[in-house]
């Protein structure tokens, strides 16, 4: 799942740590390039922390659940036969990886378009949640990058681009964000986005087709 995704089914009203913590598993990997933390069955003495690691452990369930739910692999599997001709026609490889990539941005911007305030929500608690705590958070977790995390986290934050992820060339940008992250393929070319860029919408009617799909799968 992604960002988004992990507050709409998680998070607790007004409790911003416990919130930040859904997301922080996927934001080390993705601020911090080599770095990860794992679920951590050991209670925190410090009602911040505790917080942060309850909310952590809880994104790691989530993602097992959706990762093996009927939803994930009908509709990744649907969307991969829609892209495969796409990736062929732009040479472009791993079309069943931008599929799994595509599935779990495509379901943020849906729920996002459904719940704007809950968007909102979203970057306050991002934004207002105790920084020292995350940082303590992540140092006993043997990251000591913390500042240039919490300087990431910032930026995220001020950037808002989740919100962004309603325009389709967003779409196709940050997929390609992420083949280039992972070394799936290098930066594509404008041929090669004008190539996807239309797939987006054909993509959106699938995933808001049968959203409802997910929610019961995940309720």
């Amino acid at each position: 799942m992604n960002y988004f995704s992990h507050y709409y089914f998680d998070h607790i009203r007004d409790t911003e740590l416990h919130n930040v913590g859904l997301l922080l598993p996927d934001m080390v990997r993705n601020f911090l390039h080599g770095k990860k933390i794992s679920p951590n069955a050991n209670h925190e003495t410090e009602e911040n922390l505790e917080l942060l690691r309850i909310g952590s452990n809880q994104h790691f369930l989530r993602d097992k659940r959706f990762h093996n739910s009927a939803y994930f692999k009908e509709t990744s599997q649907t969307i991969t036969q829609i892209l495969r001709p796409k990736f062929i026609e732009a040479n472009i490889p791993r079309d069943w990886f931008a599929a799994h990539v595509l599935t779990e941005m495509m379901i943020d911007r849906v729920l996002i378009r459904e719940t704007p305030k809950l968007a909102d929500g979203f970057y306050q608690d991002t934004t207002n949640a105790d920084s020292s705590s995350i940082a303590d958070f992540l140092q006993e977790r043997n990251i000591t990058e913390t500042h240039l995390f919490l300087e990431r986290l910032a930026r995220f934050n001020q950037a808002k681009y989740l919100l962004q992820y309603a325009h389709n060339r967003a779409m196709v940008y940050s997929m390609n964000r992420i083949f280039m992250q992972t070394k799936a393929d290098g930066e594509w070319s404008q041929v090669q986005f004008q190539i996807l860029e239309p797939v987006i919408e054909e993509v959106d009617f699938v995933i808001t087709s049968n959203i409802i799909n997910l929610k019961n799968e995940m309720a």
